[in-house]
Order: C-alpha cells, then structure tokens, then sequence
C-alpha cells in the first residue's frame, strides 16, 4: 500500500507546530516516528512539487518528500537528518535540486557517515552546491566502503574537488555506479579518474556527461580508461564538448579493446571522422549493445560507415541516431543492411534530413526486416500520411504493431542512457531489510492506493518523473 499526500506552502509553514495545518503536522511526525522506529530504507527529498509519499512492504518505508520552495528545505532537513544519525536500516538517500551550500552537503554526509547510518549503500546529491568541503567528507564516506551508488549530478566539485573525492575510492571498494554529470571538472580530474579507475577497477556505471572533456589530456586519459577498465559496463559522455577530431582520436586509440556494453556519446559534434571510428570499433567489438549517437553531426558518409560496420556486429541491439544530419544517400546505404538484420532491436532515425524519400527507403526496409521491434521515425513537420505509409508497407500484421512512430520535435537527453541509469542503480543497490511490517496512513489530500516494493521506483533521484524515486506520486495511486 502507498499513500499519496499533497503539500502546499501553508501546510509547510505550519509543519513543526501544533498549528492550522493538521494534516502536515501528522505526516512529519509520521516521518519522524518512522526514522525514529528504523524502518526507513529510503529517504527522497527535493523541490518543486507538491506531494509526499510513503510506500512500505516486506518490513521497509520509502519516504518521498517533493517540497514547494527552497524555505520548504531549510526547514525540514536539519531535523530530518539530526533524526537519521541512529537510522541503521537506511539504504538510500536522495536530494535534488534542494540546493545546499558546500557545508550543508558536507554536514549531511557527516551525519549519514557515522555508525548509526551502517547500512548506507546509495547515495544522491544532485543539483546542489556541493564543493571541497563536501568532497572531503564523501571521500570519508566512500573510505568506509558502505557506498555502492554515488550520483553528484550538477554540483560544483571541479577538478580539486573531484580529485579529493576520489581520495576515498581504493582497493575493495564496493561502489558500482558514479555520477558525475555537470560537475564541471576537466582534464585534471578526468586523468585522475583514469589513475583510480586503472588500480581499483570496480567501477560499473560512470556517468561523465555535461563536462568539458575535450581537451588533448582528457581523450588520452578517457581512452586509456576504456581500454584498460575490466568492470565498466555503461559510460556516458554526453554533451561533453568532444569535437570530430577528438571523438575519432578517442576510439582509434581504444579500438579493439572496449568492454562496455551501453556507451551514450549524445549531444556532442562527432561527423565522419568520428563515425568511421566508431564503425571500426563496431566491427571487432563484441561487447557494446546499445549505442546513442543522437544529436551530433553524423552526415551521409558517416550513417554509410556504420550501415557497413553493423554487417559484421552480432551484439548491437540498440542504435540512436536521432538530430544528426543523415540525408537520403546515408539512410539507403543503413537501409540496404537493415533489410537481411536480424541483430538489431530498436532504431531511432528521427530528426534527420532523409525526408520523404527517407520514409519511402524505410518502409521498404521494414517490409523484409522482421526483427526489428521499434522503430522512431516522425518529427512533428513530418506528415501524418507518411507515418502511416511507412505502416502500411509492412506486411506482417503482428510485426507492424510493434513498430513506433514518435514526434520527436523536441529533443532532450537520450531516453535509453535515463533507462539504463536507472536499471543500474535498480541492481545495484542492495535489497532492503526484511521481516518488518506497517500499516498506512490516512490522507486529506490525497489518495491510497496498492504497491508495495513495487512502489519503491529506481532509487535514482534524477526527478525526470519515470518512477525513479522522485517523490512525485507517479504510478503509485
């Protein structure tokens, strides 16, 4: 069962007292006796919304608190987490966009690396204004080797801050997941990472994405990290400033030697040289399944190369090139290999230049290729007849229903890399605590419905509302 409570700023304003506001006062102390009685695993607090929620089943509570304002913040979280100091079931922690200084993060992470807070395996700070204090006091954290998900998304560290960060991460370390997206540190930090990564090696899922990462040192030290890492599985350097030049530097360097299997390069201004690299990788690797090339620069001659690559590719499943600048000779010669595939799973090709006649050479395509299972094609100026022409011409009934036309008119990070975050952070975190049981709670405002660990969501606290333990209500009523 979960309960689903809405806040307003006057319930806030009156949630420490005794006050007009009986139905905020209830579900604090609710909140507080639940921290108090150590049956919280998950703790989510962040800003602009308005709801709670609390989710429980097999011996667990999930709180998700989304606040009005940033007054909201400032007033809940120093009693929440004096609160939380004795919290030994606690497994996750999440703040987003609540913008706390350095020293509030720093306090925050003090207070959660003591003994009382042993259980502490994931942890979310995203959105605020953490720097060399904070850092100081996650490499104290992460020198306790308890943290297996450590996400700092849109942060202040910098270069210094991320490297004595990384002073906490060593030998035996159980940490899996780092997300250091938007953080904005360059090449110092990145060559570092490659040092640590090289003599620890556990690292599973590295999001580097929203930095600038272009520079000579920073692709050296990237591709050695690729070349060299056994354990990473996902990278993302999306929108990471790389130019053709650098992206085709990057993947010659470590090309017959790449272990990663999800590799999200969205938002940069990779174009033939870069392709070509890419495809060369693509021929010999044996590991990546998915692939986000969206918003680039890819052109005809860079979709060809690896239109010629996926001939030879037996893993790759999943392709995005959606926003490049692929035109009707690029799409033929993709479509002339997609025709005999039997690899590929999901295709994204909307935003480009094919045009009509794009539309004609896929449906084409789709009349012999039987396994491909989504396919996004239409952008919004796109006419609703072509769409459906594109349907029509395939000829398997049952196969036509799994085709997806989509509008996508605008364009924001790749769904796939939110996807495959999410899903990591799902595995791993550790299982949550069993054997205790509670009962619901009563709403004014808003609604009861079943759920139980279902409830739970990702865990992942990037507040895109996809059910990753946002706090906001999504699929819970």
């Amino acid at each position: 069962m979960a309960t689903l409570v809405e806040y307003d700023e006057e319930d806030v304003d009156h949630l420490l007292n005794a006050g007009e506001s009986e139905f905020g006062r209830v579900h604090y102390e609710r909140l507080m006796q639940d921290i108090k009685n150590d049956v919280v695993s998950s703790l989510t607090l962040t800003v602009h919304g308005r709801s709670a929620r609390r989710a429980y089943g097999s011996g667990h509570v999930k709180w998700a608190l989304v606040l009005p304002s940033q007054a909201a913040v400032d007033l809940l979280l120093p009693p929440i987490c004096a609160a939380l100091a004795g919290a030994s079931a606690l497994l996750e922690f999440h703040a987003q966009a609540t913008h706390l200084s350095d020293e509030a993060v720093a306090s925050i992470v003090s207070t959660l690396g003591g003994g009382g807070c042993g259980g502490l395996c994931a942890l979310t700070l995203a959105q605020n204004f953490a720097g060399q204090e904070a850092s100081d006091a996650l490499a104290a954290l992460l020198g306790a080797d308890r943290l297996r998900a450590l996400a700092l998304p849109r942060n202040r560290l910098g270069d210094e801050g991320t490297i004595a960060l990384l002073r906490g991460v060593r030998a035996g370390t159980p940490l899996r997941h780092l997300d250091l997206s938007s953080c904005q540190i360059g090449e110092h930090a990145v060559m570092r990472l490659a040092d640590v990564m090289d003599d620890v090696d556990c690292v599973e899922h590295l999001n580097l994405s929203g930095n600038s990462l272009d520079s000579p040192a920073s692709v050296e030290a990237l591709a050695s990290m690729i070349s060299r890492s056994t354990s990473l599985r996902f990278l993302s350097l999306a929108a990471s400033q790389l130019s053709d030049a650098s992206g085709a530097k990057l993947f010659q360097t470590c090309s017959g030697s790449v272990r990663l299997e999800h590799l999200d390069l969205w938002g940069n201004a990779f174009g033939p040289a870069a392709a070509n690299a890419i495809a060369n990788v693509l021929t010999v690797n044996r590991s990546i399944r998915t692939l986000v090339l969206s918003r680039n620069r890819i052109d005809d001659e860079g979709a060809a190369a690896l239109g010629a690559a996926l001939v030879a590719n037996t893993t790759l499943v999943e392709l995005e090139l959606d926003a490049n600048e692929i035109g009707t000779a690029g799409l033929e010669r993709l479509c002339v290999v997609l025709c005999t595939d039997t690899v590929r799973k999901r295709l994204v090709m909307s935003g480009n230049a094919a045009g009509v006649e794009g539309m004609a050479l896929l449906a084409n395509m789709l009349s012999t290729n039987k396994s491909l299972q989504v396919l996004e094609v239409a952008r919004v100026e796109e006419t609703t007849h072509i769409r459906e022409e594109l349907r029509g011409d395939v000829r398997d009934e049952s196969h036509r229903s799994s085709l997806t036309g989509v509008d996508g008119g605008a364009f924001g990070r790749s769904t796939l890399a939110d996807r495959m975050r999410a899903r990591h952070m799902r595995t791993t975190i550790s299982e949550p605590r069993k054997g205790r049981t509670e009962s619901g709670v009563p709403t004014k405002k808003g609604s009861t419905g079943s759920g139980g660990d279902d409830n739970r969501g990702d865990g992942d606290g990037d507040g895109n509302g996809d059910g990753d333990g946002d706090g906001d209500g999504d699929g819970d009523g």
